[in-house]
This record gives C-alpha cells, sequence and structure tokens, in this order.
C-alpha cells in the first residue's frame, strides 16, 4: 500500500467492498490503513468512526483515532475527551491499570474536580513509577491547584523518565521542559522559599540537559548567581554575568529571541 499506484487500486476496492459481502469491520480497518499510507487522514477517520459505530470495542480503531487527533494537532481537551470515550468504550481492556488511572484522571479534570483527579494520578504514578504521562498530570493538576513546588519535582520526573524512554514523542520531550521553568519562575517568585539553593540547582540542571541552548535557563541560572554570597554582592554580580557571557560566546551571532522567544524579556531582575 505504500507504492501510490498500487495503494490507489488497493483503496479502489476497499472502496467498493460491501458490508453484506466483506464485513464491516475488516474492510473498513484496511480502508483505514490504505487511506493513511495515502495521507488521507479524513478518510482514514471516516473509516476507523464506522468501526466504533458498529463495533466500540475493537481497541485498535481507538488507538488509530488517538494517533489521528495528535497528528491534527487536537487540543489536549480533545485528546482527553477522546481517551475518556475509549476507556468508557474499553473497560479493563484499554490498558495497564496505571493507563485507566491517567485516563480517569484526564476525565475528572474535564469536570474540575482538581483534587480527587490529582490523587488519582497519584495513584497512577504511584502504580507505574516509568509513566511519563502518570508524572507529567501530576504535575499539571499540581499547577493547576497552586502547588508549583509539586509541579516542579513531578515535570523533573517525567523528565528523567522522558530522557531513558526511547518511545518519548518529540512533543512530551518539548513540552516537559517549558512546563518545568515556568512552574520554576512562578515557584522562585513565592515567599517564603519554597526550594533550597541545591533544589533550585538541580532542577536547573534538569533544564538545561533538556534545553542546552535555551537563554531562559541561563538567566535562571544567573538569578540564583545574584543571591549566591549575601556578604559580597560585587562576587554575585561577577558570577552572573560570567555566566552570561560564556553562554552569548558558546552562542555567537544568534539572537536570544532566535534561541527562544521570550527570552529579551526574561532577563535577570533581581
Amino acid at each position: 500500500m505504500r507504492d501510490p499506484l498500487g495503494a490507489g487500486y488497493v483503496r479502489a476496492r476497499l472502496a467498493a467492498a460491501k458490508p453484506e459481502t466483506h464485513g464491516v469491520i475488516w474492510a473498513s480497518w484496511l480502508r483505514a490503513q490504505s487511506a493513511i499510507a495515502a495521507n488521507a487522514d479524513a478518510e482514514a477517520e471516516a473509516s476507523v468512526r464506522q468501526i466504533l459505530a458498529q463495533a466500540k470495542d475493537f481497541g485498535p480503531a481507538w488507538d488509530l483515532l488517538e494517533k489521528l487527533a495528535r497528528r491534527a494537532k487536537k487540543s489536549p481537551n480533545e485528546i482527553d475527551a477522546l481517551r475518556s470515550r475509549r476507556l468508557a468504550a474499553l473497560g479493563a481492556d484499554s490498558g495497564t491499570e496505571s493507563e485507566r488511572l491517567v485516563d480517569r484522571a484526564r476525565s475528572l479534570h474535564q469536570r474540575k474536580e482538581l483534587q480527587t483527579a490529582l490523587d488519582v494520578a497519584r495513584a497512577a504514578s504511584k502504580q507505574d513509577p516509568t509513566s511519563i504521562d502518570a508524572a507529567e498530570l501530576v504535575g499539571d493538576l499540581s499547577a493547576e491547584l497552586g502547588d508549583d513546588k509539586a509541579a516542579c519535582l513531578s515535570y523533573r520526573t517525567a523528565l528523567r523518565i522522558a530522557a531513558n524512554a526511547a518511545g518519548a514523542s518529540s512533543e512530551t520531550r518539548s513540552s516537559l521542559p517549558q512546563k518545568l521553568l515556568a512552574a520554576l519562575e512562578r515557584a522562585r517568585g513565592t515567599e517564603p522559599p519554597v526550594f533550597t539553593r541545591a533544589e533550585i540547582a538541580d532542577l536547573l540542571a534538569a533544564l538545561e540537559k533538556s534545553l542546552p541552548d535555551d537563554p531562559r535557563i541561563v538567566i535562571e541560572a544567573a538569578k540564583d548567581d545574584l543571591t549566591y554570597d549575601t556578604n559580597n554582592p560585587a562576587l554575585n554580580v561577577t558570577r552572573a554575568y560570567a555566566r552570561l557571557e560564556g553562554f552569548r560566546a558558546l552562542h555567537k551571532g544568534i539572537p536570544l529571541e532566535r534561541l527562544a522567544s521570550g527570552s529579551v524579556q526574561h532577563g535577570p531582575t533581581s
């Protein structure tokens, strides 16, 4: 089906397949697969939905529908709604215990039952400590509930899992550092401080490993330099500028805004 001529022939034959002679599920499934090979995602989705209208417990169809939704860059809420429908249709067959708990937590999140959703997400993470989705969801819910320290720690955990997971999507690898950076910025603005200097250094190290060319991370580290020694502010300023100049030397000629949008407005203010 990857050959353009062959794919056209197969799709034409499948289009002529009738439920009474070929059955609904497998003819529709093959139509969906041939449509995907031809980059005809709308056609593939129509075939998948035809399957689910007749056999809502056909797990591969739900998996393919989610893949198509992600390819179409549907919103997180739309993906969560799809996962909730999948869970309702498949029940215990919808995945591992941790995956089912994650889906339940997302459904609770949609209903704005945030604390209950967080409890369920934590149970999912405990059930499977290697689940990126569970750790990230704990972070998202913690952030939404205003606990930025817990959010930072959960995002860091998710980052470490993703670093060792060959199957982690590029979208996940990209979004997690951004979420951690945003949560850290918020957490650092609280009084009294919620993180020790060592904890901040650990979080910044995790960020730097994930986004080595992002100037916002070196700026956060420079902010930390400015309070390094309360008895020697001149040394603090020297440390901060040395860090910033070192970063600029490594990225000579590249505007900060090209490295990370918004970084020009991100400079140290402490």
